[in-house]
This record gives structure tokens, sequence and C-alpha cells, in this order.
């Protein structure tokens, strides 16, 4: 009984984590068609002393 609970909770598991990268995917493709990339570049803060 722990053997086929288990392997049905894996299974579920499963689905749902290549349900997820579908997903993923899906957005990915679809917002990069409309991202313009037109922001600020990133400019890490430094803590060495400038002299």
């Amino acid at each position: 009984l722990v053997i086929i609970v288990g392997n049905i909770i894996i299974i579920a598991f499963e689905g749902m984590v290549a349900m997820i990268q579908g997903l993923r995917l899906e957005y990915y493709e679809l917002f990069g068609k409309f991202f313009s990339g037109s922001g600020v570049a990133y400019k890490p803060f430094d803590l060495k002393n400038d002299k």
C-alpha cells in the first residue's frame, strides 16, 4: 500500500513539475515579445575607496 500511494504522489509531483515548466516556457516566449529593455543600466555597489 505504501508503494502504491508513494508512486501516486510521485506521479502527481512529476505532472505538476511538467505543467509548471510548460507554463514557464510559454510565459518566457510570450512576454519576451513585449520587453523593450529600456531601463537603467545595472551598476553594482562598490565598497572600494577611490582616492
